[in-house]
């Protein structure tokens, strides 16, 4: 029987993207209300986030937190990505990035795991591309439709979730945090 982690979302897609990543693992899904910490600090930010969930909980968790860098914007949104989407949206970013040639932007993940009175353990996953000049699949969810991984010509909204899963940075994220609970559960 494999080993059971509650990843605190109450984003769907994102379960389903993480329980993909972590076939070893049974990952179940809780929403709770967690402070959402502004900064440019993205390891505290995620520091914080877990802490807060473990204490609320009681029990192990893991969270993520996702930053997307755009070269053109000077590396905005980053870490307020989340709050992007929710004002501007991929529809009026493609808007501001008309006339721009260089498109480059990552998509950065960082999945943390903490059990009650312990320090959590970060791990960081990335994936460069660039921004599209249309909105291209229903896949997915935030910058999905927009965003081009490095190598690739579709975008992540244009992917299954198995081929999102090759190169997408919450997926390398997680496969690092995976290596690491394997490795303290030694039996998995």
């Amino acid at each position: 029987m494999s080993q059971k982690f509650l990843f605190v979302t109450g984003n769907k897609h994102k379960l389903e993207e993480v329980q993909k990543a972590l076939p070893d693992f049974t990952i179940s899904g809780e929403k709770i209300d967690l402070p959402e910490i502004q900064g440019w600090d993205v390891e505290n930010i995620v520091r914080m986030k877990v802490l807060e969930a473990c204490r609320q909980l009681q029990c192990p968790v893991i969270v993520d937190d996702t930053s997307v860098y755009i070269e053109a914007f000077n590396g905005f949104p980053g870490p307020y990505a989340a709050d992007w989407q929710k004002v501007v949206g991929n529809e009026r970013t493609l808007q501001l990035l008309r006339g721009f040639k260089k498109r480059n932007a990552s998509m950065v993940c960082r999945a943390a795991y903490c059990e009650p009175g312990q320090e959590p353990v970060i791990f960081e996953g990335k994936v460069e591309g660039f921004i599209a000049t249309q909105i291209r699949g229903k896949e997915g969810f935030g910058f999905d439709p927009i965003f081009i991984p490095e190598g690739k010509v579709n975008t992540f909204g244009e992917m299954s979730l198995e081929e999102k899963n090759e190169s997408n940075h919450r997926a390398r994220a997680f496969s690092k945090l995976a290596k690491y609970l394997r490795e303290m559960y030694h039996n998995l």
